[in-house]
């Protein structure tokens, strides 16, 4: 399982990472106008094509720095991540007897949990199937922490937090500065026309991040962040 979520799952995240900028245009402003001061900041000289790449320049830039510089772009993560994982946990029982609520679980017995109904939870996140990464500001998720405690699965909890996280993260972070910080990008419909709406999920495959229901493709154009230009 844990194979299968570094192979598929940070690819399929990323993805649907920008599927949800491209569909709410204001945060993916937000996101470019941090991604670009970022790479401004940290570039000594400017990047042209076909030469020097922006991943060259930062390359040596701390990943504490890029965490740092880009907060904006890591709620939005986790609000992507609140969406896409509504599917179920399976643990096994591998210590003593034990009773969850009045169920008795016994040795070597299998659990599953259902994260939808946590993350989907309109008690714990008003109108749940909307994107707004304002709820993972800082405020906003310490007052949810004090009223419902545990209320985020998307990278397991306690004893079982995924041990990829931090390489997860950092692969998430690379592909979106690098993405949106050379190219401009258009999510298109099956009709080739401009994503307004993300689509369902397909929600067809157990313990990974489905696909989307519609076919949705990528238009990209180069471009200079230096410049402000683009070179299709």
């Amino acid at each position: 399982m844990m194979l299968f979520a570094s192979v598929t799952n940070t690819g399929g995240v990323t993805c649907w990472l920008l599927l949800y900028l491209e569909a709410n245009p204001a945060w993916k402003t937000r996101v470019q106008d941090e991604i670009n001061q970022f790479v401004r900041s940290q570039c000594s000289q400017a990047v042209h094509f076909p030469g020097d790449c922006v991943g060259v320049s930062i390359a040596e830039v701390p990943i504490t720095t890029l965490e740092q510089e880009t907060p904006t772009l890591d709620i939005v993560l986790q609000e992507t991540l609140r969406l896409l994982l509504d599917g179920a946990f399976m643990r096994r029982n591998m210590g003593d007897e034990l009773f969850v609520g009045k169920t008795r679980v016994k040795p070597g017995a299998f659990l599953m949990y259902h994260t939808g109904d946590l993350h989907l939870n309109p008690d714990i996140y008003p109108e749940p199937h909307r994107f707004d990464p304002e709820r993972w500001l800082p405020e906003a998720a310490e007052q949810r922490q004090l009223q419902h405690g545990l209320s985020f699965l998307g990278w397991g909890a306690a004893r079982h937090v995924c041990v990829g996280k931090k390489a997860a993260t950092l692969m998430i972070r690379m592909i979106a500065v690098m993405v949106m910080a050379t190219h401009k990008v258009t999510i298109l419909d099956a009709s080739g026309n401009r994503l307004s709406e993300v689509p369902r999920s397909k929600n067809d495959r157990l313990f990974k991040v489905c696909r989307p229901s519609e076919n949705v493709s990528m238009k990209y154009e180069r471009r200079n962040v230096f410049a402000n230009s683009t070179n299709t």
